[in-house]
């Protein structure tokens, strides 16, 4: 493996090609083979349909058991995989830009957070729900009917196929109707201290994030947590993780310069930090040759 530079324009963002201009893309997998799956951590949120066949999917520290007709949801920086149990194993999966989510106010329900369902932790979430199978299944078979690019006319035509997904599933976790006390234009505020964590590979602290958003710190940090469901601390380390586990993947540098270049205070810092997010040491998640990350 060559080495290669860490700059701020290869800062990895978003692994499936996503923008406020193409804030959904959808998936559709077939594997083959019993065995491990996909490996997998992102800031979009993903929601998907088992087809055929089962798997156990990871989330954080949740395993759960999918069969044909269940669904599965995963957060924003979560990292997630898959053991293929029974072949073959057909999936469709949605990808999603938080912040389109973040924003839809629609006027029957004005307040509601529509990311709720992955900001829960995993096992709180509607997920499994093979009794509503034949939903699920309907609007897999939709999205599969659009052509493969998906063109600007198909973009449209998922995002009420989405609606239709996640408005089935607010009817059977009580947990939506408790998320209804974001207000409008939240997410303008926090979207400015979220942009600006993209923008450097460095810690940011609570207090330039408030700054950021135009907010009081403790109104900041009150705001931040019930929209995207983790600290704003949290959501800008698991970042600066998730570019670290870009460069392990994709460069032979060593920890120590990993570490410095993405804000951590030396290689224990960033050792201690990864361990407690992938549950594996920077080593052996570097050793294990992870597929890598579509860089777009």
């Amino acid at each position: 493996m060559s080495k290669l530079e860490l700059n701020n324009d290869a800062l990895v963002r978003l692994d499936h090609g996503l923008s406020a201009d193409r804030p959904i893309v959808t998936k559709h997998d077939l594997w083959p083979e019993v065995g491990p799956g996909m490996q997998d951590m992102h800031y979009e949120v993903e929601l998907g349909i088992v087809m055929r066949g089962r798997m156990a999917h990871r989330n954080r520290h949740w395993v759960g058991e999918f069969g044909p007709g269940d669904v599965w949801l995963t957060g924003i920086w979560e990292p997630h995989s898959a053991e293929i149990t029974e072949v073959p194993l057909e999936l469709c999966m949605f990808h999603i830009y938080p912040p389109m989510l973040a924003q839809w106010k629609f006027p029957e329900y004005p307040d509601c957070n529509w990311l709720s369902f992955f900001t829960a932790p995993p096992e709180e979430r509607p997920q499994q729900l093979s009794n509503r199978g034949d939903i699920w299944l309907d609007i897999a078979r939709q999205v599969l009917a659009l052509t493969p690019d998906q063109d600007r006319f198909d973009q449209l035509l998922l995002r009420p196929l989405l609606m239709r997904f996640l408005t089935e599933l607010g009817r059977v976790w009580p947990g939506f109707e408790a998320t209804s006390s974001i207000r409008v234009g939240t997410y303008e505020h926090i979207g400015r201290a979220i942009a600006a964590v993209f923008e450097t590979p460095h810690r940011l602290s609570v207090t330039e994030g408030a700054d950021l958003a135009g907010m009081n710190r403790n109104v900041f940090t009150e705001k931040f947590q019930e929209l995207m469901g983790m600290s704003f601390a949290e959501f800008s380390l698991k970042h600066r993780l998730y570019l670290a586990s870009h460069a392990l993947r994709e460069t032979d540098l060593p920890l120590k310069a990993i570490a410095t270049h993405f804000g951590f205070t030396d290689k224990s810092h960033l050792h201690r930090s990864f361990v407690r997010l992938f549950g594996q040491t920077p080593h052996d998640y570097r050793r294990s040759n992870l597929r890598p990350v579509a860089v777009v």
